[in-house]
């Protein structure tokens, strides 16, 4: 898989402390990132993909209220 991430507020030792936690919680059924949707707090991690293991792409968010304080592409897929 490849990813790029980045952190659009003041805090991101905060933001990518609730990155951790929402990507310890894996979707059994699609395990490419965390779940499509997962809260904490203030905070909400929410993940867009199309595709599965085989051939995916997608994008993740994180929010604090109702500001985007994260976003991150990603791609991949199994090599044969």
């Amino acid at each position: 898989m490849h990813y790029y991430g980045w952190a659009i507020d003041e805090d991101p030792e905060q933001t990518y402390n609730f990155l951790r936690a929402a990507l310890r919680n894996i979707d059994e059924i699609n395990p490419i990132r965390g779940k499509s949707n997962f809260k904490e707090d203030d905070f909400q991690y929410i993940l867009n993909i199309n595709g599965d293991l085989g051939r995916f792409n997608g994008r993740e968010y994180i929010y604090k209220g109702s500001k985007n304080i994260y976003e991150c592409m990603l791609f991949g897929g199994v090599i044969k």
